[in-house]
């Protein structure tokens, strides 16, 4: 049996790597929650120089938020980082992490939530006589 694990980055996923990306950019420049604000207004400026400015702090955040580009190492980290959970998880049961090789890229959606993709295959050589593929039913 070949076991073959796909992380898939959700759209929500990509929003909070977004957050986050303008949250590290405020703290880098400091300040307390006034600060904070003077701060989103000018960062609000680079991707919207003409574009009049909204009128709270949290729709200009919103907004940031929209234009920030989402850099690939985020979000193959987050991948990772979700590889590594089911890895710990399946390790606990007994099976060597090291049999759950990943697909390749993770595999961006609109679903709502990202989630580890879980692929079970019997391998053709390995497949029990008079079984058919993948399921394990007979062949016929």
């Amino acid at each position: 049996m070949r076991v073959t694990l796909t992380p898939v980055i959700s759209s929500r996923d990509l929003a909070a790597l977004r957050r986050q990306a303008v949250d590290d950019e405020l703290k880098r420049l400091g300040g307390d929650a006034a600060a904070r604000a003077e701060a989103a207004a000018a960062l609000f400026a680079r991707p919207f120089p003409d574009r009049p400015r909204p009128d709270t702090t949290e729709a200009v955040l919103a907004a940031l938020e929209e234009s920030e580009a989402v850099p690939p190492e985020a979000s193959a980290g987050l991948a990772s980082r979700r590889l590594d959970a089911v890895r710990a998880l399946v390790a606990n049961t007994g099976v060597e992490p090291s049999r759950l090789p990943a697909s390749g890229r993770p595999v961006r959606r609109a679903e709502p939530d990202g989630v580890v993709e879980v692929e079970l295959a019997v391998t053709p050589e390995r497949e029990p006589p008079g079984r058919g593929p993948a399921l394990g039913r007979p062949a016929g």
